[in-house]
């Protein structure tokens, strides 16, 4: 066989790479491609090439989602550290570097990490509230050098850009919360004297823009955490431990065993979750749902001896993603001669209702997500559709 007969063969044989036979397509039939991997996988995507890099930064591809109903559950966590006013977010992904021991837990970096959300224009305020509508994430009042705000801000969680809506009437310090059809209820947060019966709660209607008071229960209280269930807002008196339910424009008196068990830890901090219209909260080692029926809290079976929790931990946090419970809680390690590091531990639990009175949990997974050594907070968790 000649030479040039064995050259011609070897390039017939040479095969193109997966990843360029792709970028060969046109761009139509890739963005349609890649809106069907989990934004979870988005970040391992980038490292590919720039090309990909491109597309998936790309505004294309969210156009394409949301045209081919592709939309999902991204998960957002806030921290706020010592002596750093700026806000830090992290959103959740995949991680393509896996090092899980399975002998220490204390370096475990397992299937998930998060990973900071670059931007420039993050909101200059710390300690707010948050609150998710779709695809957005409101950051409301917080502290602004030391000073109480009235500032909203708003991130496009398809771009993870930051913009300013309409403020507050009245600037608010770490206040509650919660959305129903599409408005945002706001409480708490004012300041020792600064809230009465005609200030306490504002409402924002996300379509008109427009802030709005909401009159007062009554009640002589006016610090007020609050969520959204059932199609009612319901609000619980920090200082007189009461809780009322707006429905229709008119309040009333809730149950008092709702009252008695939707309740705060000893650093004053609630740990509480709607899902699917079931309120869950976290006391103690123990995860709890309350049953409207039988006016009763009842314990979530099956989960007992499966977080590696400590009951001394107070700083954990529950969110709604995607119809599972999302648990972040902080595990302070100490080590001799080297730097103390906090780990921060996600559990996704998933729920079952096997009886009209038992809801039985499966932990899907749990991992350490982020580890980080300065001094800090786990400040928000919340999720959103994009």
């Amino acid at each position: 066989m000649s030479s040039t007969t064995i050259a011609s063969t070897t390039a017939m044989k040479v095969e193109v790479p997966p990843v360029l036979t792709l970028l060969m397509l046109p761009e139509e039939l890739i963005l349609s491609c890649l809106v069907r991997v989990p934004r979870l996988y988005y970040p391992t995507l980038t490292l590919v090439s720039k090309s990909f890099r491109s597309l998936i930064n790309s505004p294309e591809l969210c156009k394409t989602r949301s045209l081919l109903a592709r939309t999902e559950s991204c998960l957002y966590v806030w921290f706020q550290f010592q002596n750093d006013e700026n806000t830090h977010w992290f959103t959740l992904y995949r991680n393509p570097y896996q090092t899980v021991d399975d002998n220490s837990q204390t370096n475990k970096l397992g299937g998930y990490k998060l990973v900071p959300i670059p931007s420039l224009d993050s909101p200059p305020s710390a300690m707010s509230g948050v609150a998710a509508v779709g695809s957005d994430i409101y950051a409301i009042g917080g502290s602004i050098d030391g000073v109480s705000s009235s500032s909203v801000f708003v991130m496009d969680t398809h771009y993870h850009t930051w913009c300013k809506a309409p403020s507050m009437h009245v600037a608010r310090v770490s206040p509650s919360a919660s959305v129903l059809d599409g408005k945002i209820y706001v409480t708490s947060g004012g300041g020792w004297g600064k809230l009465d019966y005609t200030n306490w709660m504002e409402v924002f209607d996300t379509k008109t823009r427009t802030w709005e008071f909401m009159p007062s229960p009554g009640s002589e209280s006016f610090d007020y955490e609050n969520m959204a269930l059932e199609g009612s807002i319901y609000v619980r008196s920090n200082e007189k431990g009461e809780t009322f339910k707006l429905n229709k424009g008119r309040w009333r008196a809730a149950d008092l065993a709702l009252t008695s068990g939707w309740t705060y830890n000893w650093k004053r901090l609630f740990c509480y979750c709607v899902i699917e219209n079931v309120l869950y909260c976290y006391s103690s080692v123990d995860l709890y749902w309350y049953d409207f029926i039988d006016r009763q809290w009842r314990e979530v079976k099956r989960l007992k001896g499966r977080l590696p929790m400590s009951s001394k931990n107070d700083h954990y946090r529950l969110a709604d993603y995607g119809g599972n419970l999302v648990f972040l809680w902080e595990e302070l390690v100490h080590t001799k001669n080297v730097q103390n590091k906090t780990l921060v531990w996600c559990a996704e639990i998933s729920f079952k209702r096997s009886q009209r009175t038992e809801i039985s949990g499966t932990v899907e997974w749990c991992d350490v997500v982020f580890i980080y050594t300065k001094q800090g907070d786990l400040m928000h968790v919340i999720a959103t559709t994009a």
